[in-house]
């Protein structure tokens, strides 16, 4: 009996011990699973692979070429036409367009068609001729002597040469055209792009003086516009172009060498507006003690990463501008290899790491088109009492508060410009925000009394222009704060005073990578 007890109490014990590793180990797999899900969800994403930079690429795989060629519109003319003896045509006197045309229908049996745009000036030729005639004048300008053998295409030539024409030759029907029409598509939204910076700062003192220095930069980017005035520079008093930007076409009526010149123009135009370029922005905090007097070096920092794939430069001082003063940059280079272990294994972070407590505060990543503005905000929203106001009818008091709201955090407008080889002119205006302190002011008293808060705000803010190349990233410094922090102690037999002085300098790291862009011809054949 007792065996039989002992036995139960043990399976019981069993029992209860598995269900509490079971439980642990499902609390803990579910813990690294909702952890696994938050990393995923906080880390940003590029919408497509880097594109690759190398002069030469070699891919095992089928080569297409990526490069569309526009064939001529038309078909071929009868064989029997295109000898040496396919048509003869002489005339004794000058005939005009239209003359020639019927005289050609005549002898091959091919009907020739005079473009809507040419007739009545045809027909005004033909009756110039009339009147010469009756004048008894041979001279017409627009008149055409033919003596000729050879091939069809041959007179066709001579033809369109003399009158600044052209011809085609499609379902059985020689065309002669003087301008031709065509719709190209824009890869570009309608709509206006700006970058709008402006940095201010005011100083007055006791004598009643005020200083203050403002600085503006404006980017626009009105990408329509210009297009539309560089195609019509490109065009013939005659020609006409059309621009729809709604639906992102140009409709372009000219000669078929102007229709030539637009559609290179278009085609080199669409293959830069098509480039892409992810840019992450990740603001680190590293708490520096007070013996480090000198603040962040980010020549250690560099010697840090030296060694290892990565490079540093630092941006001299003389090429920051004026709103970013007292500010350090540098930019890190990686090479291939180099640059998968600074992602990897945070090269950076342990770097700046070697001079105090570094965190990370914010990352976040923008995708955008070339030459198009991208906003990065990180911020947060405290709204607060700005106003009240007391109303007294009879006995009734009634106060009304009105709320203002205070955006704090960090927030950037980035302006790339995308040139070949993966280089990169960036152009950006960063704020940092910061709500350090909220007071409350009230005023009156009794039943009267109103309250309103008064919010302190620390604000940074610089516009700087750089010249980076894809995947390096840029090293911005200078965002300092100093924390002072005291602890008075008190025992027995003495009494202590400590206290300590932080600095918390914030560091941003701005890496733009230029994308496969999903609107390049090889992208879309892949497509396929």
């Amino acid at each position: 009996m007792l065996t039989k007890k002992l036995t139960c109490f043990l399976g019981v014990s069993l029992i209860i011990l598995t269900s509490c590793t079971l439980s642990k180990a499902v609390k803990q797999e579910t813990d690294r699973t909702l952890d696994q899900v938050q990393r995923t969800l906080n880390e940003p994403h590029k919408p497509s692979d880097q594109y690759r930079m190398d002069t030469i690429a070699i891919k095992d795989d089928i080569w297409l070429g990526n490069q569309s060629v526009r064939i001529n519109e038309g078909d071929p003319l009868p064989a029997r036409f295109e000898t040496d003896e396919g048509i003869t045509l002489v005339s004794t006197r000058p005939v005009s367009l239209l003359q020639i045309s019927e005289q050609i229908t005549s002898l091959t049996g091919i009907t020739v068609r005079i473009d809507d745009m040419l007739q009545q000036e045809a027909q005004n030729a033909n009756q110039g001729e009339s009147l010469d005639e009756t004048a008894g004048e041979t001279s017409a300008p627009d008149m055409f002597m033919p003596a000729y053998s050879g091939k069809l295409s041959g007179l066709l030539d001579q033809i369109s040469s003399r009158f600044a024409l052209w011809w085609r030759y499609k379902n059985g029907v020689i065309t002669f055209y003087k301008m031709e029409t065509r719709v190209f598509t824009i890869y570009a939204l309608p709509v206006t792009s700006s970058l709008n910076a402006n940095i201010a700062g005011t100083a007055s003192g006791e004598t009643g003086g005020n200083t203050s220095a403002t600085t503006d930069s404006t980017a626009e980017v009105d990408l329509w516009t210009q297009i539309e005035d560089a195609v019509t520079n490109m065009l013939p008093p005659d020609a006409t172009m059309t621009a729809g930007r709604a639906n992102g076409t140009l409709t372009v009526t000219a000669p078929p060498y102007t229709l030539q010149r637009v559609s290179q123009y278009v085609r080199s135009l669409n293959e830069k507006l098509s480039r892409q370029v992810a840019i992450s922005v990740k603001v680190l905090q590293v708490t520096l003690k007070d013996e480090q007097n000198f603040g962040l070096d980010l020549n250690m920092v560099f010697d840090a990463m030296s060694g290892k794939g990565i490079t540093g430069s630092i941006i001299p001082d003389e090429t920051i501008s004026e709103t970013a003063a007292g500010m350090h940059m540098g930019i890190v280079n990686a090479t291939s290899g180099g640059w998968k272990k600074f992602n990897d294994s945070k090269l950076l972070l342990n770097a700046l790491s070697s001079q105090g407590t570094t965190t990370l505060v914010t990352s976040s990543t923008v995708t955008t088109l070339n030459n198009k503005v991208a906003p990065v905000q990180v911020s947060t929203n405290t709204s607060y009492i700005e106003q009240t106001e007391t109303t007294t009818s009879g006995d009734t008091v009634t106060t009304t508060a009105t709320p203002g709201n205070i955006n704090a955090g960090f927030t950037m407008e980035v302006l790339p410009r995308i040139l070949d080889h993966g280089r990169l002119l960036i152009m950006f205006a960063m704020t940092i925000t910061e709500l350090t302190q909220m007071d409350t002011q009230t005023f009156g008293s009794g039943d009267s009394q109103t309250m309103i808060q008064l919010p302190t705000v620390e604000t940074r803010g610089f516009v700087q222009e750089v010249a980076m190349s894809s995947g390096s990233t840029l090293i911005l410094t200078g965002f300092e704060k100093v924390n002072t922090s005291s602890n008075k102690s008190k025992g027995i037999t003495s009494v202590s005073d400590e206290a300590s002085r932080d600095r918390n300098v914030l560091v941003i790291l701005l890496t733009p990578e230029v994308l496969i862009s999903p609107l390049s011809p090889e992208t879309r054949m892949q497509d396929r």
